[in-house]
């Protein structure tokens, strides 16, 4: 069980500063991200069919699945990756795999003409994407970060369905949307 300090970390999103709930007050459902009103915004703006479910909070891929009842094959796990190397500072991407894959890291670092890959920190991630890690949507609603879907994952799923910016908040929406809406680059980046 969580104490019951709260504890809060100011990140920058965009031009605005702004208060962002830590990963326990989330996990409480104390605070609410409201990068979940920008991606319901964003997907609302762009008439895609998507079903919200509300759900325990959960950001373990396959104990959410279980929770929405989708199959973890369908569950778009957005992992922020650092890119190393080529000339890089530091180079930040937005890999989607299904739930039961894994990022490729070498796969993705070569795909950027990188030389190396690995997970970003928790504190990139809220930095960089305003959510926590585990409710990470499949796309960056409050930055533009490059975006990657495993082919495979693409493929083999006509429904992608993620945490919306919160984790007691699933979507799952059509492929085919999702592809039109935010138009990521698709390679194979997922293994087994």
């Amino acid at each position: 069980m969580l104490g019951t300090q709260k504890v809060e970390t100011r990140i920058i999103v965009g031009d605005e500063t702004a208060l962002r709930p830590s990963y326990g007050d989330v996990l409480e459902g104390a605070l609410i991200c409201e990068v979940h009103d920008r991606i319901v915004g964003i997907l609302d703006s762009n008439d895609a069919r998507y079903e919200m479910i509300k759900h325990e909070a959960e950001g373990r891929t396959e104990a959410v699945a279980e929770l929405r009842g989708t199959p973890v094959s369908h569950s778009g796990k957005a992992i922020l990756c650092k890119l190393k190397g080529g000339g890089r500072t530091e180079d930040y991407v937005l890999a989607v795999v299904a739930g039961d894959r894994r990022v490729d890291m070498k796969a993705l670092a070569r795909k950027f003409g990188g030389t190396a890959a690995s997970f970003a920190s928790s504190d990139d991630v809220i930095r960089l994407t305003g959510c926590v890690p585990g409710a990470v949507p499949p796309f960056a609603p409050t930055n533009p970060l490059p975006l990657v879907v495993d082919a495979v994952f693409v493929e083999e799923n006509s429904t992608i369905a993620f945490n919306a910016g919160r984790l007691d908040r699933s979507i799952t929406m059509e492929m085919r949307d999702y592809l039109r809406i935010f138009q990521p680059q698709a390679h194979e980046i997922g293994m087994a």
